[in-house]
């Protein structure tokens, strides 16, 4: 793995780490929301209407998943680990889609 790889994977669980303890100091998320993969998905559906986004697989076997409302109103990011337990991380409002871009492109 190249350095500017492992950069971005250390750029990337830095963010997540600090956006995980960051929303549960929130009152809202003062206890860890989680739960059988199955549930957390239906309560994420039938409360703002949200389906999958995004996805990825960490190098443990953790997925890691985005969420969205139909319009980007609201969002919410869990993660599953291989026992099938998921938890959502951090939720928020105002999910935007930006276009894929090819190397050296600019915003």
């Amino acid at each position: 793995m190249t350095n500017t790889r492992q950069n971005i994977r250390a750029f990337v669980f830095g963010l997540a780490a600090a956006g995980f303890f960051a929303g549960f100091a929130t009152p809202a998320l003062a206890q860890p929301a989680c739960g059988e993969r199955n549930l957390v998905l239906k309560d994420m559906a039938q409360q703002f209407s949200e389906a999958p986004a995004a996805m990825g697989l960490s190098d443990s076997g953790t997925v890691v998943e985005l969420f969205s409302s139909p319009k980007g109103d609201t969002w919410t990011i869990i993660v599953t680990m291989p026992s099938g337990q998921s938890c959502m991380l951090m939720s928020g409002a105002g999910w935007e889609n930006i276009p894929f871009m090819t190397r050296g492109a600019s915003l």
